[in-house]
């Protein structure tokens, strides 16, 4: 690989490490975004409302509250802001004003720096009962799924205790919703780089066939080996893997591109042929680089638009 070559590919790790870096500060806000999901089954269409307690004080940007000024209006009113913050866990976990609100069966996602330790907790307003789980639960996967099951809660006097088993705590993995944001994500990515290719002047059809079915299966490479990282190893993992991974697509994807480019570049110099093939390459690996840090980072944007996604 020449020093050109080796140069950028320094740079773009540099740059990726960088950001990395920077967001590891702030709970690793990069790529794909950890989220924590509750599935309600069998609630008998009574209105409630839901959040993770959590083990620490704080998640990125949702913080418990220090008791200090004008009681905030919350996102369905005081009344029900206040019902959370007062409420008392016997192990000390934290409200961190982050919750939802459902009518029978439903969903919660709390898709944005969820607590990594946390229980659940449930707030009856029309007759002011609470339902907390009696375990503390750790997300399991970079996506962690939970069913709780309505017809095992047993509304006893004060606050319910509920089990783990059929009620609070099922670990129910969405496969579906999973693949649905892989390809969501691989469709995104493929389509902004094949745009970025456009602005590089690669317009012929043979440029943009070899484009799409490398990015094709570079993408699904790179997501399915940093979901395999998440789940088994955690958001932390996944960063490290997330990096190494987007080096080696960055690889993979200028060795295709130059192969590719080299009949093409070549054909169309009839003098200079050497110095039309050193441009070409130029142009290619610039592509490479740049069509990999715009994805890159336009994931980092559309992580907090759809944080169920990306």
């Amino acid at each position: 690989m020449k020093k050109k070559m080796r140069i950028m590919f320094a740079v773009l790790f540099l740059a990726v490490s960088v950001a990395a870096c920077m967001t590891a500060e702030v709970k690793a806000d990069m790529g794909p975004k950890p989220s924590t999901v509750i599935d309600f089954e069998n609630m008998d269409g009574e209105k409630y409302y839901v959040t993770l307690l959590s083990e620490q004080r704080a998640s990125g940007p949702h913080i418990a509250y220090e008791g200090d000024g004008d009681i905030p209006d919350g996102t369905y009113g005081k009344e029900i802001w206040r019902a959370f913050n007062d409420y008392e866990d016997s192990d000390g976990f934290y409200f961190l004003q982050y919750y939802g609100e459902i009518a029978g069966d439903g969903r919660f996602t709390w898709g944005y720096y969820p607590p990594d330790r946390f229980k659940i907790l449930l707030y009856f307003p029309e007759s002011c009962r609470y339902a907390v789980s009696d375990e503390i639960y750790k997300r399991y996967a970079f996506d962690s799924y939970y069913t709780v099951d309505g017809s095992r809660i047993d509304f006893g006097s004060g606050t319910v205790k509920l089990t783990e088993v059929g009620g609070m705590g099922q670990k129910s993995y969405d496969y579906r919703s999973e693949l649905f944001s892989l390809a969501a994500r691989i469709v995104i990515t493929v389509a902004l780089e094949l745009g970025i290719a456009m602005l590089f002047g690669f317009r012929k059809k043979y440029w943009l066939k070899a484009i799409l079915f490398t990015n094709l299966v570079t993408q699904i490479a790179l997501n399915c080996g940093l979901n395999a990282a998440a789940y088994f190893g955690g958001p932390g993992e996944a960063m490290l893997a997330y990096i190494v991974l987007e080096i080696g697509v960055i690889i993979a994807e200028y060795e295709v591109y130059l192969n590719v480019g080299k009949r093409a570049f070549a054909k169309n110099a009839k003098e200079g042929e050497k110095a039309a093939a050193v441009r070409g390459n130029g142009l290619i690996s610039a592509y490479a680089v740049a069509a990999n840090l715009a994805s890159f980072f336009a994931g980092l944007g559309l992580a907090k638009i759809m944080p169920g996604i990306f």
